[in-house]
């Protein structure tokens, strides 16, 4: 996590931040590049492991929040019924999870509004549905 170019810099975390309104904090900085760098959706106290003794677990959490709801980080809650966060790369998306082994694949479905349009229609309470939370659960091939 030394790279000084390209979009796990320190800078480009920085930027990210100041541009999205926060204050660029070492924790901050630290746990943006890390969340980034990671590249799949990971609980808050694997990050407070990989940062020690920068930010304690409660800290980790209301960086997290206050990150995605600015929607630089996307949280879902995968099989383990923790909630799980990830750097958003600007497109929504969803994901395959082995019930074996863990490891987690980002699928691209292109029916997103089609689904919240559908929801919207089938409930009878709801004026409208902005936004989903949807993931798969199977076998990868690996562990088949």
């Amino acid at each position: 996590m030394s790279s000084t170019s390209g979009q796990n810099s320190e800078a480009w975390a920085k930027a990210v931040l100041r541009d999205n309104g926060f204050r660029a904090t070492e924790g901050r900085v630290r746990l943006l590049r890390l969340l980034q760098s990671h590249g799949k959706p990971v609980t808050a106290e694997f990050l407070t492991e990989r940062l020690g003794a920068h930010l304690h677990v409660a800290n980790v959490y209301r960086a997290l929040r206050a990150l995605a709801a600015r929607d630089l980080v996307h949280m879902t809650r995968l099989e383990s019924g923790k909630d799980s966060f990830e750097f958003s790369h600007g497109t929504h998306h969803h994901h395959v999870v082995c019930t074996g082994c863990g490891v987690v694949e980002d699928v691209h479905i292109s029916a997103d509004s089609r689904l919240n349009k559908e929801a919207q229609r089938e409930s009878s309470r709801f004026a409208s549905v902005e936004h989903h939370a949807l993931e798969f659960f199977g076998t990868c091939r690996t562990c088949a």
